[in-house]
């Protein structure tokens, strides 16, 4: 009957300590868990930007043992494919408040250079050269704008992105 009974305080205490610390923890309520500092959305951005970098740097590692120029489509297609990945695991992260218009007009110019990158893997091959040059020319812009929001907002590791 005694061990009965310390089960009972000792199930009352552990289910007091769980419940003080819901409490406490905001009663586990959605946004008290998700809402982040902006040092740890930076870090979090930090290495899902650095994984990314490895694997861009994979993409162009066996590109080369397959003698494939960085422009060929396939290439290309892999390339944004990386990026567009890399894109939803940061779009996925808490966002501090103060800082998320800044972030979601960087996630728009990531998202933005995807796409045109995608464009630029669908360029005809031959004939529009012209055109083709006017992509490369945008994709380098948005790239750009992409990296400087990035390092704007203090994201080294997103910055430096190729």
């Amino acid at each position: 009957m005694m061990i009965d009974r310390q089960r009972v305080i000792w199930a009352s205490a552990l289910a007091g300590t769980l419940g003080a610390t819901m409490v406490a923890g905001g009663c586990g309520s959605e946004g008290a868990r998700r809402t982040k500092t902006t040092a740890q959305f930076m870090a979090s951005a930090s290495r899902v930007c650095r994984f990314e970098q490895d694997k861009l740097a994979s993409i162009r590692r066996r590109a080369a043992e397959l003698a494939l120029a960085l422009s060929a489509p396939h290439v290309i297609r892999q390339q944004a494919r990386q990026s567009q990945l890399a894109t939803t695991r940061l779009q996925e992260l808490p966002k501090p408040p103060a800082d998320a218009p800044a972030i979601d007009r960087w996630l728009t110019a990531r998202t933005v250079a995807a796409t045109v990158a995608l464009d630029l893997a669908e360029a005809p091959a031959r004939g529009e050269a012209a055109a083709v040059r006017d992509v490369v020319a945008e994709l380098a812009r948005v790239r750009a704008r992409a990296r400087r929001l990035a390092l704007g907002l203090g994201i080294r590791a997103c910055g430096e992105i190729d």
